[in-house]
């Protein structure tokens, strides 16, 4: 490895100069993939050996993401030098939102560094939908008791006097009857 060459040059007088790095599939990370001069050349005490050091491979086995938050899934990438190109998020009845539910490509594929990830993501449960029910007339009991039911909360209640009506009787309402609504 490169440090073990440098306190062998060291000791007989010579420095040496990291040129730069490259990738290598034979030549382990840390390593010299090339020198100048070569190996065996007469060089005087003093010289710099210039050195080309290995980043070791560039092709990398892709990690499993599954069953990761997100976050986790964004720091193993960016940890493997692996980009996130797509996220797309899908509701999902069972897996927690924000969880990594698939991956392309798969876990164990050997890539280049760099490759683009791409994650079918949790958005968590759908939302239920309903169609608003027509309250009008009815008491303002039965009327939180019927949104509650569908997993809604009233909102503001304004209270108005109104001739022939029952008190409490709900007069108006917002979301009208048939609006679509979430719970």
């Amino acid at each position: 490895d490169v440090v073990t060459s440098l306190e062998k040059i060291s000791r007989l007088g010579l420095f040496m100069k990291i040129e730069e790095f490259r990738y290598s599939e034979e030549v382990p990370k840390n390593a010299i993939l090339r020198q100048s001069p070569p190996a065996g050349t007469m060089i005087r005490e003093g010289a710099t050996i210039k050195v080309i050091l290995s980043q070791g491979s560039y092709m990398i086995s892709v990690p499993d993401l599954k069953g990761m938050s997100l976050r986790q899934a964004e720091i193993i990438c960016q940890q493997n030098g692996l980009e996130i190109a797509g996220i797309c998020k899908v509701h999902h009845d069972i897996v927690s939102k924000d969880e990594v539910i698939a991956q392309y490509p798969p876990p164990g594929r050997r890539v280049p560094k760099e490759e683009k990830v791409k994650l079918l993501v949790s958005d968590g449960r759908p939302k239920k939908r309903f169609v608003m029910p027509d309250l009008v007339g009815r008491s303002l009991n039965f009327a939180a008791l019927e949104a509650e039911d569908m997993g809604l909360a009233l909102g503001a209640v304004k209270y108005k006097r109104a001739p022939k009506t029952a008190a409490m009787e709900v007069l108006e309402q917002q979301p009208k009857k048939g609006f679509p609504v979430e719970e």
